[in-house]
């Protein structure tokens, strides 16, 4: 299951640190002065790199280190050379033994939302995580590592069972955060509509119905034309009606019995109010599932033709094996979402 978090605020708020102004810097180090000389970006980032790779204790100990190293660092960034970033963060304790937190924040976050925009969900974790050890109410990290856990989920059990938790924690802790100064009320909305599904589909991935439905619900208060969300609390229905259709049959059975047993007449009422209580809740969500159903259809995103499968096995069996009225029901739905 793939999906897309809104990245505008949360890669403004990583490329928000400025870098600081040396204009009026003066050192005796040539090699620093002919790279704050430098003017072409390419000569100016091999410059740098002489620099930061120089072991020597009088360049390690340079005040300028720090400067030229977020440079380099940034001039990988903006080319959008993840490899090469993640080289250099991987060597930020060996290449700037006085890195400061700030500079280790924006190295992480930096690298972080490469690999995520790369789809690369081990480094999207690895350096989320580094980033929440400085700065655990992340707001970056909490909302891009749950996205590429459950988009990049392990096959083996104990380790998806491990990535959901993960995702789950993250996005609940994501969900008790105040909404950054800076951040707009619609891209707040988004975020916390993702943090909701997230919570959602692991709720749904355990069997916790009741739960994944209200988190379903919240996420689509925030964003109704979420596609998948739709879809997500459509199957929390859905995958309950199994359980309950044996109910049901298993209710019926025992009405039956005590009618042949010729029982009481009150354990009669009772056993039969029993099975229609079970029939109503029965019919109650396979109606709820078959328009969360109908709602993913009517949006027509990349989970229509999932949908639309879920949407006609239940029509057929509420409408007697047909799917008259179906398609002026999707209509109604796409008129109730609106533009």
């Amino acid at each position: 299951m793939k999906r897309t978090a809104s990245l505008g605020f949360s890669l403004l708020l990583i490329w928000a640190m400025a870098i600081p102004s040396f204009a009026q810097a003066t050192t005796p180090d040539g090699l620093y002065t002919l790279f704050y000389n430098e003017k072409d970006p390419a000569k100016k980032t091999a410059l740098g790199e002489q620099f930061i790779n120089n072991a020597d204790p009088a360049f390690k100990s340079s005040q300028y280190l720090p400067y030229i190293f977020q440079t380099v660092f940034n001039s990988y960034v903006g080319g959008n050379n993840l490899a090469k970033a993640m080289e250099t963060a991987d060597k930020l304790g060996t290449l700037v033994p006085n890195a400061d937190n700030k500079l280790k924040m924006f190295v992480y976050g930096s690298t972080m939302a490469l690999a995520y925009q790369a789809n690369n969900a081990a480094k999207t974790v690895e350096y989320g995580d580094k980033l929440l050890a400085l700065d655990p109410s992340n707001i970056n990290a909490l909302m891009f590592i749950p996205t590429a856990l459950v988009g990049n989920l392990p096959t083996a059990a104990p380790a998806k069972e491990a990535a959901l938790n993960k995702a789950q924690e993250y996005s609940k802790k994501l969900l008790e955060q105040p909404k950054p100064m800076g951040v707009s009320d619609a891209d707040w909305s988004s975020i916390r509509a993702q943090a909701f599904f997230t919570v959602g589909f692991v709720q749904l991935s355990k069997s916790q119905y009741p739960e994944a439905i209200a988190a379903f619900e919240e996420s689509l208060k925030l964003n109704k034309k979420d596609d998948q969300a739709h879809y997500q609390l459509g199957l929390a229905y859905a995958n309950q009606l199994p359980d309950l259709q044996k109910q049901v049959l298993a209710a019926y059975d025992k009405e039956n019995a005590a009618k042949s047993a010729r029982a009481d007449q009150i354990q009669i009422d009772e056993l039969a109010a029993t099975r229609s209580a079970l029939n109503d809740d029965f019919r109650m969500k396979r109606d709820l599932a078959i328009d969360s159903f109908a709602r993913a259809v009517a949006i027509g995103g990349p989970i229509k033709d999932a949908a639309r499968q879920q949407l006609d096995r239940l029509w057929k069996q509420k409408n007697d094996n047909s799917t008259e009225g179906l398609e002026a029901f999707i209509a109604a739905k796409k008129a109730e979402l609106g533009d």
